[in-house]
């Protein structure tokens, strides 16, 4: 289903949570009330700097706009990391497998909106130490510098209208914006695009790390944001007869009605599935090779019996 102009409403969190020190005064220096809004004005103002109009939007060219003077990858740091250093910041970014470490450099230039980048040495505002509050800022300002909302919506319906599909309309946003596939699947769900599903990326691995226990199991999941009951929790393996194993072994879409019994999905419902190489999930042994990772979009049919516990 296609949900336009539409938003769902997010649910309220507690008082005090955006009120460190440090994002006050970030509010205080932006002139606005609101944090979420506040960070993705300043990611439309990067953009705009930029003249970034059209995707892909690259952030290492964003980067030097918020005295970001060197970005390292690493293969074994733990977590990428901002540093300032005289001059601006230095930072490290953790090198992940697929596009996923796009996100994280966007993510590490949000953390300088918290800082006095005036300062010959950055210093972090009110000396405050950082917070769950603001690394959710900076996941919102990562996803509106890389896919902003009124290009990346209007991308999603016209690829959709061509399309008709919306597993393909998701891989086709994965390759336009050069982000991972779950970035554009979140991206989607809290723009409320896509409106009823619950979509899974499947991969073959080992709920123990024993080679012997090799499964098609659920990678991910992301629900409708009000779909709580939608959520499939990870590591379940897929049945044998699914149309997910199948898609798996196959090539193409598969687009079929099925009664699931997986968690908390109990009942009918339609499913789009399409198997592919990841090379976020996928080993090096089996890259273009069968079997593949796996998305898909699981719709309810009619009614849903809901287990909230998700077991």
């Amino acid at each position: 289903m296609l949900r336009v102009g539409t938003k769902e409403k997010m649910p309220k969190k507690r008082l005090d949570y955006w009120k460190s020190p440090a994002i006050l005064s970030f509010l205080r220096r932006a002139g606005e009330t609101d944090p979420e809004a506040a960070v993705k004005v300043e990611a439309n103002k990067l953009l705009l700097a930029a003249n970034m109009v059209i995707a892909p939007f690259n952030p290492k060219k964003i980067a030097p706009l918020r005295k970001v003077t060197s970005i390292k990858y690493s293969d074994s740091a733990s977590n990428s990391q901002l540093t300032p250093v005289k001059g601006g910041f230095i930072i490290a970014v953790k090198r992940a497998a697929g596009s996923r470490d796009v996100f994280s450099l966007a993510h590490e230039i949000g953390h300088t909106f918290f800082y006095d980048i005036e300062a010959a040495t950055p210093i972090r505002l009110q000396r405050d130490i950082g917070s769950d509050a603001e690394e959710k800022l900076c996941d919102i300002f990562a996803a509106e510098l890389l896919m902003p909302e009124k290009t990346f919506r209007e991308d999603a319906l016209t690829i959709f209208n061509n399309t008709g599909i919306w597993c393909e309309t998701l891989f086709q946003l994965r390759s336009l914006y050069n982000v991972s596939m779950r970035a554009v699947t979140e991206r989607v769900v809290e723009l409320g695009i896509l409106d009823g599903p619950v979509i899974i990326r499947w991969s073959w691995k080992s709920k123990l790390k024993d080679e012997k226990d090799i499964k098609l199991r659920v990678d991910w999941s992301v629900p409708l944001k009000d779909g709580k009951h939608y959520f499939v929790w990870p590591d379940k393996p897929a049945s044998e007869d699914t149309a997910f194993m199948r898609a798996s072994l196959r090539s193409g879409l598969i687009r079929e009605e099925a009664r699931l019994k997986l968690g908390a999905l109990q009942g009918d419902f339609i499913i789009e599935a399409k198997g592919y190489h990841s090379k976020e999930t996928d080993s090096n042994n089996r890259i273009n090779s069968t079997p593949k990772s796996v998305l898909s979009i699981v719709w309810p049919k009619i009614g849903l019996q809901t287990k909230r516990d998700g077991n």
